[in-house]
Parts: structure tokens; C-alpha cells; sequence
């Protein structure tokens, strides 16, 4: 939607973690900053939250330059690492990005759509929906966010770290060229080296093909990545990996965050956006 005269428009790019799948409705993460900007004074403000459960980094800067530049942002956030960590072991000259990303065919998901008549009328029988899911969750091992795989490797290939770089470098320019401020974040994960069995129960390795020495590289990488692209282009960037890291009580799983973990992000987003914001 256009913006409003004397307005400011803040917009949250990112995967599930920033769409915060497990929040209340507003109150998600983005939303939140919005709440706590307002109550420093920050009337004419909007954070509009962005993210796309599944997205890559990839997937954020397609977005941006094919539709959220028509929002006429601000400030653009950029918050991305483990769905980016999952192509980390799948790229190679042989199989560059695009040849591992498909188009989408919502037909043909026998989760969503029946398939064949004979499906359809017998959805009328309760029993036979129970067995028909049943059969399904076999058939088709895969989670929320897609194939497990029983690989799990200690590193990471270096491929997939640049292509990373890459994203990030192109997402800072694509802002720039549309006369907005962009914003790095480093992602926040339950992942720590100092990781109880239980908080290693909540983290789903397979997603990634990685062991938790893996994705523990993997997240430190990324870290490094973003903090490099920051100070290369001269943008600004906020580091919470090091002080969220690993705290139990923030998170569902490997990176989706509870109500206090949504707070938590949050606030430490609206402190930094503060000064920001107060500049013309």
C-alpha cells in the first residue's frame, strides 16, 4: 500500500522465525519493535512484518526487488541463517541455487487436495480420513520444513557460505537502489555449545544434514558473514547471536521462539532502531 505522507516504514525480511509462526497474532517479534518504538515516541511508524515461513535469503532479496519496493521502505531488516543452512551441503558447481529451488505445484499435495474422485467421495467417511492421513505421514516423511535427511556432517561447505555473501551484498545494493537504510541482523538459535539433552531433543539436525558441531559452525559462519558484508558496505548491523544463544526458556525448537524469546528480539531491534529513527 502507498505510504503515508510523513510516515516511516520499517520491513522485516525473513523465514518463519521473522513470520514467527508460533506467536499471537501481533504478537510477533516485528510487531512488537512497532510497540515498543511507539512508546518511545515514535508515532509515525510502521513495521510491517515480511516474512515468509521457508524463505531463504534468496527468496527475501527475490522479494524484495519483485514487490516490496513498491512499499516505498524506510529501513529494511534482513534476517536470515537456517534456512539458508539447509542448501549449505546441498550446492555445487554441478547443482548451483537455481537448480535446487522448484516451483511450487499445490495441486498435486495430496495434504491439501484430494486425489481423484474416488478420494473425494470417500473423505465423507471419518474412518477413512483417519487412515487416509495416516497413510500420507507415512508416504511422505517430511516435517514442517521439509525432507529429514540421515546425513549429519561436522562442517560446512564453502559454497554455500559465498552464495550466502552473496544474497546479503546484493540485498544491501537492491535497498540502497531504492533509497532505503538496510539493516543485517544475526539469527538467534537454541544451538549452543553448551546444549543440554534436552535442548538438543528440540533442535531437528535432519532439516540441515548436519551434527550439532555442524550446525554450530554453520550459525558462527553466517555470523561472521553478516558482521564482514557490514563493515564492507558500511551498513549498520546487530549482533544478537552471543547474547541469545542457547537460553532454554526463548525457544520452541532450534530457532522459533517463544512469547519471551519474541520479546527479547525485540526490544534489543527497538533499542537499536531508536537512535536510528530520531536522525531526519
Amino acid at each position: 500500500m502507498p505510504k503515508p505522507s510523513g510516515v516511516r516504514r520499517v520491513v522485516v525480511l525473513g523465514g518463519s522465525t521473522v513470520f514467527d509462526t508460533r506467536a499471537d497474532e501481533g504478537a510477533d517479534w516485528p510487531h512488537l519493535v512497532e510497540k515498543f518504538l511507539k512508546e518511545k515516541g515514535h508515532h509515525r511508524l510502521e513495521v510491517i512484518n515480511a516474512g515468509i515461513p521457508g524463505h531463504a535469503s534468496s527468496d527475501s532479496l527475490g522479494r524484495l526487488y519483485t514487490e516490496i519496493w513498491q512499499w516505498e521502505p524506510d529501513y529494511l531488516i534482513i534476517y536470515e541463517a537456517w534456512n539458508d543452512i539447509k542448501y549449505f551441503n546441498n550446492l555445487s558447481y554441478a547443482n548451483p541455487l537455481i537448480r535446487l529451488v522448484k516451483p511450487s505445484n499445490p495441486d498435486a499435495d495430496p495434504f491439501r487436495n484430494y486425489q481423484g474422485t474416488l478420494d473425494y467421495f470417500l473423505s465423507y467417511s471419518q474412518l477413512y480420513m483417519k487412515i487416509r492421513t495416516k497413510y500420507l505421514v507415512w508416504k511422505h516423511p517430511e516435517n514442517m520444513e521439509g525432507w529429514i535427511r540421515n546425513e549429519r556432517r561436522d562442517n560446512v561447505e564453502e559454497l554455500g557460505v559465498k552464495q550466502f555473501r552473496l544474497n546479503l551484498e546484493m540485498f544491501v545494493e537492491a535497498s540502497r537502489n531504492m533509497h532505503a537504510i538496510p539493516i543485517l541482523v544475526t539469527q538467534v538459535t537454541l544451538a549452543s555449545p553448551t546444549s543440554t539433552t534436552e535442548d538438543r531433543k528440540k533442535i531437528m539436525y535432519g532439516y540441515v544434514g548436519l551434527s550439532h558441531e555442524g550446525i554450530l559452525q554453520a550459525y558462527e559462519r553466517c555470523r561472521q558473514v553478516i558482521l564482514s558484508v557490514a563493515r564492507e558496505k558500511e551498513v549498520e548491523a546487530l549482533d544478537l547471536l552471543p547474547e541469545l544463544q542457547g537460553r532454554s526458556e526463548l525457544f520452541y525448537d532450534h530457532d522459533h521462539t517463544t512469547p519471551r524469546g519474541s520479546e527479547e528480539i525485540a526490544r534489543r531491534v527497538a533499542d537499536f532502531l531508536d537512535p536510528l529513527l530520531k536522525n531526519p
